[in-house]
């Protein structure tokens, strides 16, 4: 299993797609939700504003911020309920073990991709996780994403994007 070293802090400067994400949930009355957020980022930012009223899965492949997540939950159960991460590949995945979602990100899709690990294809990954969502359901995809050349052109063949939010676009 691929990991990444080390894990990412909260800097909006570079990174403002959490923090977009947060308040497109809040604009957009978005609760009672279930998510999947790629790329928890040492902060955690996603499943600490967002675990009151939704329930959320996280993966990322960074050991320090599996460290942060058990650090933030270990005193506080309710977070720990609604809010769970996985130390995981997102290209290896089993679908089998995946509830549907209503909300997807993909924020980082082929950010961290090597064809020759032999996982799932970025097709497949976008593919797969389409077939989780919930009628009404969107993948939610950072349009500054540093591999957005590769990953835009599987989303938009793959999905339709619905709408465009400050750095996010909404595919459905």
């Amino acid at each position: 299993m691929r990991t990444y070293f080390p894990g990412w802090g909260w800097d909006t400067s570079i990174c403002p797609a959490d923090q977009h994400f947060l308040e497109w949930m809040v604009e957009h009355n978005h609760f009672d939700k279930t998510i999947f957020h790629m790329g928890t980022g040492k902060h955690h930012m996603v499943g600490q504003g967002l675990y009151k009223g939704n329930s959320i899965i996280g993966a990322t492949l960074s050991p320090e911020e599996v460290a942060a997540y058990i650090e933030l939950v270990t005193d506080n159960n309710l977070l720990f309920h609604n809010y769970q991460v996985l130390f995981t590949d997102i290209h290896f995945l089993n679908p089998l073990f995946l509830p549907t979602f209503d909300i997807v990100t993909l924020f980082h899709l082929a950010e961290i991709y090597n064809p020759v690990d032999d996982g799932m294809t970025l097709e497949e990954v976008v593919r797969m996780f389409k077939s989780k969502l919930n009628p009404g359901g969107v993948i939610v995809h950072y349009n500054k994403s540093s591999s957005r050349g590769p990953a835009i052109p599987i989303l938009e063949r793959v999905l339709n994007k619905v709408e465009t939010y400050k750095t996010m676009d909404v595919y459905a």
